[in-house]
């Protein structure tokens, strides 16, 4: 859809918010001038009429009352991206307007400069989106510290700066929000909105949800979002959400510690690669080949499931990596080493390797453990190396 005269509705009953509005969009030769409406009555009447690829809604004096009396036209008008505004929105506000199928919460002092990055991401230019080929990484744990988190952040990093595009982590540590502690990221709303949005996930959603971490987009953990009170994570949604990530971006990394077998099998049937995170430990063992046991059951390819022993120090290790091939039924084995101070810098700091520690060893061997899956990435083929 390529957006212009008559794809910009807006509603509010403020000369000044019109004014506002129209002199955001009319500096921008893709959005040019809107239609206006001063009531709901007049926004379903223009939409049944003409349709509109965007709605911005002033749901000011009484945000409460309007939210409830929009819900319905917003699952009417499923085709309409609802940008609502108000005057220092509560996160409550926020909240209710992602439950009723709202895209985006803004507040009025920053349309000027935000309205239209913000309706550049809900309708894109290009839609070649539809495809759904991008590629999904999920990242499992074998049990609590070893690692995973770390594993995944960087992970997402590295594609991100290899394929010269944005990349997707989708945070589902729902006990603490490892993703956000480590990159230092807050935000009103993550991946529990996405997978409990009235109208469902797609993409629009997912791109909408998502906060920024330079070139990385992150889905928070329901945790990062409201850690007293989180949100829970509607899972039955989940295939569709992994679908709508695939639309959206090029790769995304899936953060997926402690989460049920089902759950861990949905993720596993999206993703071209899933890496079963552990150390040499007793304990890692048992639990990365029963889970790898589990995915084969239900129904996940042997090859698209890859055993990776993370910390490892070949001098100082109990376990060899002959006893764990062996452990492991002869399922092959990546290594990523063991670099404490690198990696601690990383999450004091709140970034990648690649920004504090470059020349890590653990970059170095993710790097390589990435280029040998690229074709694996790009076509969904098998290469183990």
């Amino acid at each position: 859809m390529v957006a212009g005269n008559g794809d910009v509705l807006v509603m509010t009953a403020e000369p000044d918010v019109k004014a506002v509005v129209k002199a955001a969009l009319g500096g921008d030769e893709r959005w040019g001038q809107p239609q206006a409406c001063r009531s709901l009555i007049g926004l379903t009447d223009h939409l049944e009429r003409y349709g509109a690829a965007v709605a911005i809604v002033d749901v000011d004096p009484d945000p409460p009352r309007l939210l409830g009396d929009l819900d319905p036209i917003v699952v009417r008008f499923s085709e309409t991206r609802f940008v609502l505004i108000a005057d220092r929105p509560t996160s409550e506000v926020v909240v209710d307007a992602m439950r009723i199928g709202a895209r985006h919460v803004l507040d009025k002092a920053l349309l000027p400069t935000q309205l239209v990055p913000v309706l550049n991401r809900l309708v894109p230019a290009s839609r070649a989106d539809a495809a759904g080929t991008g590629a999904v990484v999920t990242v499992l744990s074998a049990s609590g510290g070893c690692g995973a988190t770390t594993i995944a952040i960087n992970a997402a990093g590295e594609l991100c700066e290899q394929q010269g595009d944005s990349s997707l982590l989708v945070d589902l540590d729902v006990a603490s929000g490892g993703v956000a502690l480590a990159l230092g990221l807050r935000g009103r709303c993550g991946i529990a909105d996405v997978l409990a949005h009235a109208s469902g996930p797609d993409p629009d959603l997912v791109r909408s949800s998502a906060v920024s971490a330079g070139a990385l987009s992150v889905l928070l953990s329901p945790a990062s979002v409201n850690f007293a009170w989180p949100r829970p994570l509607v899972w039955e949604n989940l295939s569709a959400a992994m679908t709508a990530c695939r639309r959206a971006f090029a790769c995304t990394v899936v953060d997926a510690p402690r989460v049920p077998l089902p759950v861990a099998a949905t993720l596993a049937a999206a993703s071209r690669v899933t890496l079963i995170v552990m150390q040499l430990s007793v304990k890692d063992l048992q639990i990365a080949r029963g889970l790898r046991q589990g995915l084969y059951e239900h129904g996940v390819a042997p090859e698209r499931v890859i055993t990776l022993v993370n910390r490892y120090r070949r001098r100082y290790s109990e376990i060899g990596l002959d006893q764990a091939q062996r452990a492991l039924q002869g399922n092959h084995i990546e290594l990523v080493g063991n670099d404490y101070r690198a990696v601690s810098r990383s999450i004091n700091f709140g970034r990648p390797l690649a920004e504090v520690a470059p020349r890590s060893s653990v970059r170095k061997d993710l790097r390589k453990l990435l280029g040998r899956l690229a074709p694996q990435l790009a076509q969904g083929g098998v290469n183990h190396g």
